[in-house]
């Protein structure tokens, strides 16, 4: 599956002929993604939520973001020429959420971790019993290895030993070169690895949901990164940021590819006309 932005469609693509209107219920609601929050099961996963949804970064932007593009001190995010849609380098705000987000990610804190049996070549998840697949275990005490951990489960009795190993790297801060989301053989982490990440945080939620499915059968979910992007346009826009400060958030090339947003949920500019009291031009009691 593959979808587009909408920069230059206000559209999401199902295949190669058939597209689907984005719609506003289609997306996020703030309650929707304080849900995928909570949901989160460590710091890389929520700090990728928050660069999406609350710095409103493209996927193929969040994944290579280097350690000396950002400024955290001064909330600023450097997008290079290379990583953005139209090869022009762009400055982004990141808010303070994302920032505290990204530092806790960068410390370890909340990792998630693989384990593999002692005595097994199969890796196994430490909060699963290989007996009855039960997720009510609990920790027994160190087997005294490194990382080594014994487990009992609660259903079974089962107990089971695990030398655990993170389930992704943490970027090596002496270098500034270095991939703020590192991936394999030194790489950066691959846009599909986000978007998996996205998908299983949404279902884990409950926000999640099928929309339609391809010519192959594959299925179309309501969820998706760039989904967040559209949200965090809205969100923008409802809270009265200068439709011009999110054009250059974004990245957009056209003050006419932002406006799209105005048509999604309009709500923003009824709102915008109770606020300036633009109807009291016309009281009766206004005096000539």
């Amino acid at each position: 599956m593959a979808f587009i932005d909408i920069d230059s469609h206000n559209y999401f693509r199902c295949d190669s002929i058939r597209l689907i209107m984005l719609r506003p219920e289609d997306l996020l609601t703030i309650e929707e993604f304080q849900k995928m929050l909570e949901c989160a099961r460590d710091g890389r996963e929520r700090a990728i939520l928050l660069l999406l949804g609350g710095a409103g970064l493209r996927v193929g932007e969040l994944s290579q973001i280097k350690l000396k593009d950002m400024d955290l001190k001064n909330g600023w995010l450097r997008l290079r020429q290379e990583t953005t849609k139209f090869g022009k380098p762009r400055d982004a705000v990141l808010p303070q959420p994302v920032i505290d987000a990204i530092i806790s990610y960068m410390k370890g804190e909340s990792m998630s971790y693989w384990g593999n049996i002692l005595g097994s070549s199969g890796n196994r998840s430490p909060n699963k019993c290989p007996e009855c697949k039960s997720e009510q275990v609990r920790f027994k005490e160190n087997t005294g290895l490194k990382r080594g951990k014994r487990y009992e489960c609660r259903d079974c009795g089962h107990r089971y030993s695990l030398l655990e190993r993170p389930l992704y790297s943490l970027p090596d801060q002496k270098n500034p070169d270095n991939y703020l989301f590192p991936g394999r053989n030194s790489c950066h982490i691959h846009k599909s690895s986000i978007e998996k990440n996205v998908i299983a945080v949404a279902e884990r939620a409950g926000v999640q949901s099928v929309v339609a499915c391809d010519k192959l059968g594959r299925k179309i979910f309501r969820v998706h990164p760039h989904l967040l992007r559209h949200s965090f346009a809205v969100w923008s826009l409802e809270d009265n940021v200068p439709i011009f400060d999110l054009r250059d958030q974004l990245g957009h090339s056209n003050i006419a590819t932002t406006s799209i947003y105005l048509t999604v949920k309009p709500e923003h500019r009824r709102q915008a006309y109770l606020r300036s009291g633009f109807a009291n031009r016309f009281s009766a009691e206004r005096s000539v």
